[in-house]
């Protein structure tokens, strides 16, 4: 019955009599002046027929009579199945319109009968008290009869109680006496602790002191030496001047003579390209990995994602890869065609280094073609590719972020996702940075070339470490000086790589630095407005790069701490990736990127602009701009000497 009267009240509820009986009302109304504007038709109608009859020749009307009559009949039948359907409808709205509505009265029957419901539960609590109630009168009558035992159980609970009682006592007493004792103890530590506090602050005081002064001694002597150091360079400065008109004039010669060696090169080249590259495929048998190898009918080739000089990457579907069913994108890298025999080593250098890596922060080999056509790389999908760009796209997100400055290529690109970065965001980028080289470092794999272009950014700003071989012929060539040997990256090249070649895990740790610096400075360029040239005297001389707006001092000292000229006092990756967690624990606001516009210093121009930026050296104290004359003397009769010896 409760759930009859329940679905009733909701049904009648939902229903909404009172909404029908006015649509209702509504509608008679509308009925009603419908039926005066039919009289009013049918009157006109009439008239007109009449002057029809009228102006109409006999035997026209004649003619027309039969379908007069036709459409006469159709009216009156219309018109008779409306007035029918009306008075129906009039029906209807007469025993409805004045109906009350029962919701009311049901809503009531609802609570009426939740009520009597609570009254019959509390009828039969009510008769399972009264047998409780029966019951215990009858251990009452039992109990009375017990006297005897109730005065001795009595005298035993008045022997507890003082027993009780006097055990407490004493409890309380010991328990006060012990928190006595402590505090006592704590006391006089505390106050131990007091002297030795304020003895090692009056030690701390002093040794400030004498730090100070030796501050100020060591500010005299470098102003000193910066007087003489800008004595000497004015001494030389007409010395230089001759040394670059003679080098010019070597210059010259040296490119009349490169022109010729260049023409008589491509001739050479492409008479026996096609060989050397057939004899370099030849000559590395272990190419072909059945463990890796990936049937290329099975790969569709897409659009181009980035390409370089001499080797290029694409988009591309593969079908049943690693047992999966469907299609997978991935990426594919390969060579162009006028590549050398050198680029294909450093390609098959990356197929091997990927073939034993595996770690969620490191580019993932899916596979390899290298039967029947040339060698394709077949590696994990980065959905928004370079950490560059995607830094560079992301000043244009949200109000708080750059909204001009550099700007990618990023056409071949999915566009990132429109969440504007946050403090949290770039420290997290640092940190699985980190997470993958501290890897590459416990496998004994040096990178070389570690640098936000060379860092992926997949689904989830995931940060995935690439390009392990050719990656210096794939990228801009500002970021790059030409050798005999290659392009290099100059700007992101640890000091003992730059003068003495030595690559190691440490020299990667001073790129982490610098890669640091691009994720900070939201892809900026290294270096701004000094050439490539340049950066080497002032590295060695010990010049660093400055503290980007908005950086905090935290994460400037960790750049400083891989920038470190002795390789040995660079912290490890281990150590980096947990200063990076600390800071992501903390999730201190060391970025104050709404204060940025773009004009602010944190847009660096990637052309060198003819405003250089202040040079400082590791203690951020200023350097003279100008370069010793015997480093420059001996750099560029080495360059007249190296090109007079190539022709």
């Amino acid at each position: 019955m409760a759930a009859n009267v329940g679905s009733m009240f909701q049904y009648w509820k939902r229903f909404d009599l009172q909404q029908l009986q006015r649509e209702l009302d509504a509608t008679a109304t509308v009925l009603a002046n419908r039926q005066d504007e039919s009289e009013q038709s049918r009157k006109r109608l009439i008239e007109q027929s009449r002057e029809f009859k009228k102006n109409t020749p006999e035997d026209l009307r004649k003619q027309v009579a039969p379908l007069l009559k036709s459409f006469q009949g159709e009216i009156d039948a219309l018109s008779k199945r409306s007035k029918e359907a009306e008075a129906a409808f009039l029906n209807v709205y007469k025993r409805l319109i004045d109906v009350p509505d029962p919701v009311p009265a049901l809503d009531l029957g609802q609570q009426l009968q939740l009520k009597v419901q609570r009254l019959h539960d509390i009828e039969t609590e009510n008769q399972k008290l009264r047998e409780t109630l029966e019951e215990y009168n009858k251990e009452f009558a039992e109990v009375k009869n017990q006297e005897v035992t109730i005065k001795a159980l009595k005298e035993k609970i008045r022997e507890y109680e003082q027993t009780l009682k006097n055990q407490a006592e004493t409890i309380a007493l010991e328990k006060e006496q012990k928190l006595q004792n402590d505090f006592a103890e704590k006391e006089r530590k505390l106050q131990e602790t007091q002297m030795s506090t304020t003895s090692k602050l009056e030690e701390a005081e002093h040794k400030v002191q004498s730090l100070q002064t030796a501050l100020e001694k060591t500010r005299t002597e470098l102003f000193d030496l910066k007087t003489k150091y800008d004595e000497e360079t004015t001494a030389k400065a007409d010395e230089i001047e001759m040394i670059m008109t003679d080098l010019e004039r070597a210059n010259q010669r040296a490119e009349v003579a490169q022109r010729e060696a260049e023409t008589l090169r491509e001739q050479l080249s492409s008479a026996n390209h096609s060989l050397q590259l057939a004899s370099q495929i030849q000559k590395a048998p272990d190419v072909e990995d059945p463990k890796w190898e990936f049937p290329r009918k099975n790969l569709v080739l897409g659009k181009t994602l980035g390409e370089g000089e001499f080797g290029k990457v694409v988009k591309a579907t593969a079908f049943h890869l690693k047992g999966r069913a469907g299609y997978t994108t991935v990426a594919v890298k390969m060579l162009k065609e006028n590549a050398s025999p050198s680029e294909l080593r450093d390609l098959l250098s990356e197929f091997n280094v990927l073939k034993q890596v595996n770690h969620p922060h490191v580019i993932k080999l899916y596979g390899a073609c290298s039967q029947d056509g040339p060698l394709l790389l077949i590696v994990e999908y980065a959905k928004y590719g370079s950490l560059r760009g995607f830094l560079r796209e992301s000043r244009k997100v949200g109000p708080g972020y750059l909204g001009s400055g550099g700007s990618r290529n990023s056409s071949s690109l999915d566009h990132p996702d429109e969440r504007a970065l946050t403090m949290g965001d770039l420290i997290s980028f640092a940190w699985q940075i980190s997470q993958g080289m501290q890897y590459l470092a416990e496998m004994k794999l040096v990178h070389r070339d570690l640098a936000a272009r060379n860092i992926l950014v997949a689904e989830g700003r995931k940060m995935k470490i690439s390009d392990f071989g050719l990656s210096r012929d794939v990228y801009e060539e500002d970021s790059y000086v030409k050798r005999s040997q290659g392009r290099i990256p100059v700007k992101w090249m640890a000091i003992e790589s730059l003068f003495d070649h030595i690559y190691t895990t440490q020299s990667d740790v001073w790129s982490f630095g610098v890669l640091l610096w691009e994720i900070v400075t939201l892809g900026g360029n290294p270096y701004p407005g000094i050439p490539p040239e340049r950066l080497f005297n002032l590295l060695k001389t010990g010049h660093r790069m400055e503290r980007p707006d908005n950086c905090s001092e935290e994460m400037y000292r960790l750049m400083l701490q891989c920038w470190k000229q002795e390789p040995d006092k660079r912290p490890v990756f281990a150590d980096i990736s947990k200063d990076l967690e600390k800071m992501m624990v903390k999730r201190r606001d060391y970025l104050d990127l709404a204060a940025s516009t773009p004009s602010d210093s944190l847009i660096y121009d990637d052309g060198l602009s003819e405003e250089e930026t202040p040079l400082v050296d590791c203690n951020n104290a200023p350097l003279p701009r100008a370069l010793p004359s015997t480093w420059i003397e001996n750099k560029l009769y080495g360059r007249i000497s190296h090109a007079f010896t190539r022709f």
